[in-house]
């Protein structure tokens, strides 16, 4: 009897041996998963914080094309008034040259006119006599 207590014993306190092994290496487990734990954290903020400056910059360069492309707009609005507004002083010079085409064919018939009568006409001293003197 007194042997079977001795090696209940023994087993026992092998077993609280074996028990506080376990619960090192649990200990060490733990603290190594809580350090593994730390380093996901902080690569999962790093890659947020990378996450948010690259959304930042493509916020950023989506707001430049819409600038952008409402400024081409405004562009090509202000072209084809431009275009419009040269149009109408082309139309308007042109009707003008026109005008001053026909007025300068008219003043040319005046002064062909003019220069044949000239021709024909008698010199006031013919019918007047001499100018008094």
């Amino acid at each position: 009897q007194n042997m079977m207590v001795v090696t209940l014993e023994k087993e026992k306190i092998s077993l609280v041996h074996e028990i506080e092994e376990l619960k090192r290496a649990a200990q060490s487990s733990s603290e190594l998963l809580s350090a593994r734990l730390e380093l996901v954290e902080a690569e999962k903020a790093a890659m947020t914080s990378e996450l948010g400056a690259k959304s930042s910059k493509i916020d950023e360069l989506v707001m430049k094309a819409e600038l952008a492309e409402s400024e081409k707009s405004a562009l090509y609005a202000e072209l084809e008034q431009m275009k419009t507004t040269a149009q109408a002083s082309s139309d308007y010079l042109q009707a003008r040259a026109e005008a001053a085409e026909c007025e300068n064919a008219s003043l040319a018939k005046d002064f062909e006119r003019m220069n044949m009568t000239s021709q024909y006409a008698t010199p006031p001293e013919e019918l007047f006599g001499p100018p008094p003197s």
